[in-house]
């Protein structure tokens, strides 16, 4: 009713109190961006959720609430505030950050000195990418204007449920230092397809789609009995400049079809970068 211009929603990532109309604060301000209202917010970086198995792995913490990519992904204008380890563990010392009951185990838990400087070091990354992408961005429309290439990312997923986890975080970290559109998508025997009432996969299908959603990416199941002909024209279809492939762990046969698989997908497409990552997170940390 009011109409401001500017709204401040502090703590993005944080749940609403039981009994409002949205369970998570980042849903309140989707509203408030569809009426029009800029919104200026905070998060930590890490409450993102692409980066969270990183996070867990650097720090022993699992993160509970997360802020979804696609939601960064609709600001205009991303800050880094950049704060030194002494100086952040000070303000959580005179209290400006939690109760003073809550400061000790504060420091000796999460906030450790070395958990500090690695979350320093990752909020850093990530907002020099986006910088760099930008820039790399405005310099391709000046130099090709309209005409240039749009980078559009395709993750193929496979049967692994864990696997494809791994492979959509890992999906939306490459999609976004690309600013691209992306694509999740999975290629099932007509007769599997988690459209038909006795699907077996229909509860892993749905878990992905959520997932794939909360990233940013559209999530398509591809119904057919050659995986390569279904790849194939999807990237024809929607102008795929890159497409990533989980590494394959499985010896013998299994790994031979994903080798032949690759392989064939380059001989059939043109114009398509092929990327092949690796979907343990343990060692994918290291490299993010």
């Amino acid at each position: 009713e009011r109409r401001p211009q500017i709204v401040v929603v502090d703590e993005l990532a944080h749940s609403n109190i039981p009994g409002t109309e949205h369970p998570k604060r980042y849903q309140d301000v989707e509203d408030i961006l569809k009426a029009g209202i800029n919104v200026i917010s905070a998060v930590n970086i890490q409450h993102i959720e692409s980066l969270n198995p990183y996070v867990e792995r650097l720090t022993g913490v699992k993160v509970r609430e997360t802020v979804p990519d696609r939601v960064l992904a609709l600001a205009s204008e991303i800050i880094n505030i950049d704060l030194s380890v002494e100086d952040h563990r000070e303000r959580l010392r005179r209290g400006k950050i939690y109760p003073t009951e809550k400061v000790e185990s504060a420091l000796r838990g999460f906030f450790t000195p070395e958990n500090l400087a690695a979350m320093r070091e990752m909020a850093l990354r990530e907002v020099a990418s986006k910088v760099e992408y930008q820039t790399e961005e405005q310099r391709l429309l000046r130099e090709a204007g309209p005409l240039r290439r749009l980078e559009r990312v395709v993750v193929c997923l496979g049967p692994d449920h864990a696997a494809n986890v791994a492979l959509l975080r890992r999906g939306a970290r490459v999609a976004g230092r690309l600013n691209a559109d992306w694509f999740a998508v999975t290629v099932v025997r007509p007769e599997l397809a988690p459209g038909k009432a006795l699907s077996p996969v229909r509860k892993e299908f749905l878990k992905l789609e959520r997932l794939a959603e909360e990233l940013g990416a559209r999530f398509e199941v591809l119904e057919a009995h050659s995986v390569l002909d279904a790849l194939v024209s999807f990237v024809e279809e929607h102008g795929i400049t890159l497409a990533i492939f989980g590494k394959n762990r499985h010896v013998g046969w299994r790994l031979r079809m994903f080798k032949w698989l690759t392989l064939e997908f380059l001989n059939h497409t043109e114009g398509v970068d092929v990327q092949i990552v690796d979907t343990d997170e343990r060692d994918a940390s290291a490299r993010n």
